[in-house]
């Protein structure tokens, strides 16, 4: 799921074998800081973890907020910790506060400041988190405008060569093997970052029914 800044947040970090005394101590401390936050530890196989819920002054995203987190924790964790104990995700509603609330014998309260009335909760239409539209092509739009190596025009030939030194130097994107798929790709990449709204088709071979039907067409693309 894409990441657009919102000020509420839940997090959950569950450490291998389970979250210290100390490492409690430091998570609270922290969320403290923030205007509203509440945390729990949920016990399970005798290993305890936090769940928790944080507003923040402005709106962040969510990776800034898991890096503040894993700040926190960096040197317990070994890499692959690192990865996966802890989850933020946007905070849409009441639910994951509520959840806790109701404790049971598994569920200990670490801190709550919470005022359900002044969260600014998102509209439930909303739709910013939603995953966007040609995702992969606005990253490689991103990258291409980003990479100091390739300079307008993005022609053809430039956004060729953008994918595969991805591909084969860099080796950042998985390897485009078919050579007509690739071609397929750069053309459509080169139409995105152009946002070309034309009438014809990007393969040459490819023509619309008038230009079928147009005796001596010429091709200009």
């Amino acid at each position: 799921m894409p990441s657009v800044p919102r000020q509420l947040w839940s997090i959950t970090f569950r450490p291998r074998n389970g979250v210290s005394d100390a490492q409690i101590e430091t998570f609270i401390a922290h969320i403290a800081k923030y205007p509203q936050a509440f945390a729990v530890t949920e016990k399970k196989d005798d290993a305890r973890h936090i769940h928790a819920g944080i507003m923040v002054d402005t709106p962040w995203l969510q990776g800034n907020i898991r890096n503040t987190f894993l700040r926190l924790f960096v040197k317990d964790l070994d890499d692959k910790e690192k990865k996966v104990a802890l989850i933020v995700k946007h905070w849409y509603n009441l639910d994951w506060y509520e959840q806790y609330c109701d404790k049971n014998d598994d569920t200990v309260s670490l801190y709550d400041n919470i005022n359900p009335d002044d969260l600014p909760f998102a509209e439930p239409d909303d739709k910013q988190d939603a995953r966007p539209v040609s995702a992969w092509y606005r990253k490689m739009e991103k990258q291409l405008l980003e990479d100091t190596r390739f300079k307008p025009p993005y022609t053809e030939e430039t956004c060729l060569a953008f994918l595969n030194t991805l591909q084969n130097l860099d080796r950042t994107i998985e390897v485009i093997p078919d050579p007509k798929q690739l071609q397929q790709k750069t053309r459509a990449l080169k139409r995105f970052v152009e946002q070309y709204d034309g009438s014809t088709y990007s393969n040459k071979r490819i023509r619309t029914e008038t230009q079928e039907n147009t005796a001596g067409f010429v091709w200009n693309n």
